[in-house]
């Protein structure tokens, strides 16, 4: 969002334009302090079956420093695996290992 936008947002009823043709690089842009208010939303994703499912970063945990984060209304169902935060490549291939394990014993084929 650009400083007109929130220009506008804050008194619509002046007349001046919400700047939607302005690029958010461009010079009138939001100061660096709202960058730093940040905020990922994952909600519903249905990972069904077997299926691997995953709704963040894998290694580097890129959400460390986010203000806030809703999980909600995901769904994993039978035999899958959803993963809505980031983890280490360490844990998920542990993760996937298990999961593995858990197919063969149930008899179904894993790829």
């Amino acid at each position: 969002m650009t400083l007109a936008d929130e220009r506008f947002l804050s008194n619509p009823d002046s007349g001046e334009e919400s700047g939607d043709e302005t690029l958010v690089d461009d010079s009138e842009t939001l100061p660096h302090y709202a960058s730093e208010k940040t905020e990922r939303i994952i909600l519903r994703n249905v990972a069904l079956h077997q299926a691997l499912q995953i709704n963040a970063a894998l290694g580097k945990d890129i959400w460390k420093d986010t203000n806030r984060i809703v999980t909600k209304d995901n769904r994993a169902e039978d035999q899958s695996v959803q993963l809505n935060y980031g983890t280490s490549l360490e844990a998920f291939t542990l993760a996937m290992k298990m999961q593995g394990m858990k197919l063969k014993e149930m008899g179904i084929a894993a790829a």
